[in-house]
């Protein structure tokens, strides 16, 4: 026996041909695999000398390969390795080809290796392939990286395979459909240590050197695959089924910046397995904080039984605030859970090809809200998809218009790939459709779908079936899940629901979103709440809107003529909804009349959509933006008053230069001042993060709006601060909008004759918030001194500061202009109109910017397109109030003409003056001053 494995031996050598490597990029079209033959294993040795600071790598691979298709060629990938030797041998370690020919196709990163003849379906191979490599710089595939202690610079060997960078580490299927058991040994320096996917099987000493083996692996693509050299230490993790570690440096570990993450892996782990009744299939699973990732994977990595991750993501100091170290642990409570989705949707199941990478990145970011919501449900973790998944996803769906399921093949194409579409938008979906078959029979579906398909590659084929399996088993109702789930993974953008009332019916109508873009169908499940049945809990699907229009009897939906309606309880469906006019005033004066009726994610997704209602669709008028916000006096949640910046900023902007301005900063007190009351300017100790959002966003309307105490403080800190008592820590334009003549005068001497005077920027900047006619016009002589030796934008600054800060402002700088515009044009060497054509719309302020207009074009400062542009901006202000200004009028308490009338407009609270609270301020402000020059 031992003398014909000789012989054969003998007559492989003999056949064998020594080549060159062949470069040819023209015979082979397309990224993929020619998928004729397929991995069934990986012997793989890979040599290190990172201990000593060598970033070179030595690697043999055996890879067992079964023919699937009649070839006379095996291709595999490969990048930015030298690869030395391949030999071919039958399964049985029988030669076939010593040293064989192949040849190197760079730009698709292929290695054909040429077989002697043609196999057929069926036969097994092994290549043996020796081969080198560098590590790299760049955190992608096997890679170097180095942290600092003791002003020692230590280095340590790191892998990143997703999304095709295990070529690099070795040649390869590297594909997400090839899945292949790995047989790893990894050849160290003794003062490191190597981990990988899997336990260590066996340690073998070779002189200053150990080889570490480890046990084999499921059968897993290549990009799963992770090794890590390195001197970190360890911690264990407390309370889990199977043995966690968490790695890191060795000043991390003693510092016990691992410890909180080490708290709560084991819970995350134990959760996960209750919830999808599948266990965790590997033996062990270990965390490694690294100190540099990937472009790709900027926060973790998620290996099978190795989860990498940036170390700020896995390190706490335990010597942190509450207050600061809370948030944190409740974003690596959400990284973590995320990570470990993908143990199950990902590395258990893995998508066939990045077409379908949705079904592992989708799923780990729903888990990221999901499971810590299981972990500690009264922390509300399933507010991240209306304050951050949704909105996101709604945002990529109109820059990005692909679909989930969109085909890509090229390098450029997969980086691409990994977007907000395959992560948030996906979750969405997920999320959409568990509300739609009940938590309870999702969950079993995720059961069946896991456990038919373990360690193998999937397409959403195998979820619809799954899901529809168990739905079929548990409701009587027809739902087509492949059909439903298909109308949103095929195809780009999300919808619009159109809800309108006509007579006795309800009608629903869907369009794309953008909607500019071709028309698509989605199949929508429709949840609501109504005033006559405001049940919010209840996600049941009311109506299925799959074509365009659907309309329904009211009584059908508990709904009574004079209703309110909200469409989409807790934005559950992947949709925006369009209500009618009817339908926005009956919503707004419910949010009047008792906003707690409708819930509080509810409320802040109206703020989105009546965005959309008013910007877009051109649904709502200028008095229902001031009722959306006449009840956020009553408002606690800082996520609506965030919500309600755009409804606060647009209508702020529509009645700058108008007469109700005043009254409109009367309106923004009311809403402001009662929060102010309860919470305060000044933030204190230990509060919560609500409240200090909450703070944050009163006091920028409150002081906006020239409330007495709001403009009398940041004064105050102003005088104190130049008098050398304190920092300059307070609001620059708040304080000068009320300063005294003599100190405006002095503090524009200053930034004048001094350009390295303190703060010189934030006071020239702000100069022009003054509300002091003669500090306006000392600032507008200032403007036009050509001997004082400004710069020709800090003039502008002056003008533009004024024009965009206050009525009183935006006249003295328009009369400027027009009395001073050759002067100024010639100072200058400019002419900008923009921030003043905006906002100018009282009829006698129009006048006169339109006869400067006329001036600058005539003398040719401006040329005609610029003209345009301004009277253009002039007439849309001018229609807009056209339209609404009379409403806005009435909703203020201001005197309407009488040949006017007002359409119903939602309840009002008129504005109030504020002059006395100002002056008795100023008063205090005064007081105080005194008191401390004594």
């Amino acid at each position: 026996m031992w003398n014909s494995k000789f012989i054969l031996v003998l007559l492989g050598l003999l056949i064998s041909v020594s080549a060159n490597p062949l470069i040819d990029s023209n015979n082979v079209q397309g990224y993929r695999l020619p998928n004729n033959t397929v991995p069934i294993s990986y012997d793989l040795q890979i040599d290190t000398h990172i201990h000593a600071n060598s970033f070179g790598f030595e690697g043999n691979v055996k890879i067992y390969v079964k023919i699937v298709e009649p070839t006379n060629s095996i291709t595999l990938h490969y990048r930015q390795i030298e690869i030395l030797k391949i030999d071919i041998l039958l399964a049985n370690g029988i030669p076939v080809i010593l040293n064989s020919i192949f040849n190197l196709i760079a730009s698709r990163d292929f290695v054909v290796i040429s077989l002697p003849r043609v196999y057929q379906a069926g036969t097994e191979l092994l290549l043996d392939i020796s081969y080198q490599g560098a590590l790299r710089s760049d955190a992608a595939g096997f890679y170097r990286a180095s942290y600092v202690e003791g002003n020692v610079t230590r280095w340590y060997a790191a892998t990143q395979f997703q999304i095709d960078y295990a070529r690099h580490a070795m040649p390869c299927f590297d594909e997400p459909g090839m899945r292949a058991i790995v047989r790893l040994s990894v050849r160290h320096g003794r003062a490191y240590s190597a981990i990988a996917n899997t336990d260590v099987a066996e340690y073998i000493q070779d002189g200053s050197y150990v080889i570490t083996k480890f046990a084999d692996t499921p059968a897993i693509p290549t990009y799963l695959l992770a090794f890590i050299v390195s001197d970190f230490g360890y911690v264990n993790a407390t309370n889990s089924r199977v043995p966690q570690k968490l790695y890191g440096t060795p000043a991390s570990v003693q510092q016990g910046y691992l410890n909180f993450a080490a708290s709560k892996v084991g819970s995350i782990l134990n959760i996960y397995e209750r919830a999808l009744g599948v266990n965790y299939p590997l033996s062990k699973m270990d965390h490694a904080a690294l100190t540099q990732m990937s472009w790709l994977k900027v926060y973790a990595m998620e290996h099978f039984g190795l989860i990498t991750y940036y170390e700020r993501e896995l390190q706490l100091d335990p010597a942190y605030p509450e207050f600061y170290r809370r948030p944190l642990e409740d974003r690596m409570i959400s990284l973590i859970s995320g990570q470990f989705s993908y143990q199950w949707f990902g590395n258990t199941v893995s998508p066939k090809w990045w077409t379908y990478v949705w079904l592992s990145e989708g799923f780990s970011t729903f888990f990221e809200a999901f499971l810590p919501y299981l972990l500690s449900p009264e922390e509300n973790s399933m507010d991240m998809f209306f304050e951050d998944f949704t909105p996101s996803a709604f945002n990529a769906d109109q820059r990005e218009p692909w679909p989930l399921n969109q085909y890509v093949e090229s390098p450029n194409e997969l980086r691409m790939k990994f977007s907000q579409i395959v992560s948030k938008k996906a979750a969405c979906i997920i999320r959409m459709y568990k509300e739609v078959i009940t938590d309870d029979v999702f969950f079993i579906g995720l059961n069946k779908y896991l456990t038919d398909n373990l360690m193998k590659p999937v397409t959403p084929n195998e979820l619809h079936a799954a899901l529809q399996s168990v739905y079929d088993a548990a409701f009587t109702a027809p739902l087509n899940v492949a059909k439903s789930m298909g109308t949103w993974e095929d195809q780009p953008g999300y919808p619009v629901v159109h809800v309108s009332v006509d007579g006795n019916e309800i009608t629903f109508k869907q369009r794309r979103y953008p909607l500019n873009t071709e028309a698509m169908i989605y199949s929508i499940p429709i949840t609501l709440a109504t005033k006559t049945k405001p049940n919010f809990s209840s996600k049941a699907t009311k109506v299925w809107l799959d074509s365009e229009t659907e309309s329904v009897l009211q009584v059908q939906i508990d709904f009574t003529p004079g209703d309110w309606m909200v469409v989409n309880l807790d934005q559950v469906g992947y949709y925006k909804v369009d209500y009618d006019l009817v339908l926005w005033r009956a919503i707004i004066n419910q949010l009047y009349a008792d906003h707690n009726v409708i819930n509080r994610i509810n409320r802040a997704v109206l703020f989105q959509e009546f965005d959309l209602a008013r910007s877009e669709l051109k649904r709502v008028y200028g008095v229902d933006s001031l009722g959306m916000i006449n009840y956020l006096g009553k408002e606690k949640d800082s996520t609506i008053w965030n919500r309600a910046q755009s409804t606060l900023s647009d209508i702020n902007f529509k009645l700058f230069g108008t007469a109700a301005y005043n009254e409109f900063y009367g309106l923004l007190r009311n809403i402001t001042k009662p929060h102010i009351l309860e919470i305060g300017y000044e933030g204190r100790d230990g509060e919560d993060s609500n409240t200090i959002a909450l703070r944050g966003y009163t006091v920028q309307w409150n002081c906006l709006a020239v409330d007495g105490d709001c403009v009398a403080r940041d004064l105050s800190a102003l005088l104190v601060h130049r008098m050398g008592l304190a920092d300059a820590n307070f609001d620059f334009c708040n304080a000068l909008k009320v300063t005294d003549r003599t100190t405006y005068a002095e503090i524009l001497h200053d930034i004048i004759t001094d350009r390295n005077v303190a703060y010189r920027n934030n006071y020239l900047f702000n100069m022009g918030c003054s509300l002091v006619p003669d500090n306006l016009d000392r600032l507008l002589e200032a403007a036009l001194d050509g001997d004082n030796g400004l710069m020709s934008f800090e003039r502008w600054s002056f003008v533009d500061t004024m024009s965009t800060q206050s009525n009183i402002g935006l006249g003295k700088s328009l009369d400027f202009l027009d009395r001073n515009y050759v002067k100024f044009y010639n100072l200058t060497g400019e002419f900008r109109l923009s921030l003043i054509a905006e906002r100018v719309k009282d009829d006698a302020m129009v006048t006169k910017f339109k006869n400067l207009i006329d001036k600058l074009s005539t003398t040719n400062v401006i040329d005609t397109d610029n003209k345009d542009v301004y009277l253009k901006a002039v007439e849309e202000n001018q229609e807009w109030l056209k339209a609404n200004y009379y409403d806005i009028l009435d909703f203020l308490g201001l005197e309407v003409p009488a040949t006017t009338t007002t359409t119903e407009a939602p309840p009002t609270t008129p504005g109030s003056g504020n002059s006395m609270v100002l002056s008795l301020s100023l008063v205090f402000v005064c007081t105080v001053i005194n008191f401390l020059k004594n």
